[in-house]
């Protein structure tokens, strides 16, 4: 009987040992998930908050007058609304399809916003907002 607990209780041992190393095993595959889910989710808050940007700048610049209706600011408006709805219709969207999205906004974006600034500034007027 004793010897029977004895092993027992070393059995128990073994399995709370393999019990903390598959525990050990999980935590560290989930830090890599929540690494990847959050490094997703920090693209997908830049992005939108970019977009909106723009489309805040846009629509102050035209009301001040500053920048016109031109096919430059009608370009930069349809891909952020484009991006924003895409967004809006991909709430799990891969953190790679995010940073495409990023990366077309602003390769798209940027030399329009730095040509209304350019231009705006030919005219007098300060645009700093409009170019990061």
């Amino acid at each position: 009987s004793r010897g029977r607990c004895f092993f027992s209780a070393r059995e128990k041992r073994h399995q709370n040992d393999e019990g903390v190393e598959r525990l050990v095993l999980e935590a560290k595959q989930n830090k890599s998930n929540d690494l990847q889910y959050r490094r997703q989710i920090q693209e997908r808050i830049k992005l939108e908050a970019e977009g909106q940007r723009l489309m805040r700048v846009l629509k102050q610049e035209t009301q001040a007058g500053r920048i016109g209706d031109g096919q430059g600011k009608t370009a930069v408006e349809e891909l952020v609304l484009n991006t924003l709805e895409w967004l809006r219709r991909n709430p799990t969207a891969a953190y790679e399809d995010l940073l495409r999205r990023s990366e077309r906004l602003h390769e798209v974006a940027d030399p329009i916003m730095r040509q209304m600034a350019y231009e705006a500034g030919e005219h007098g007027h300060d645009l700093p907002e409009l170019v990061d």
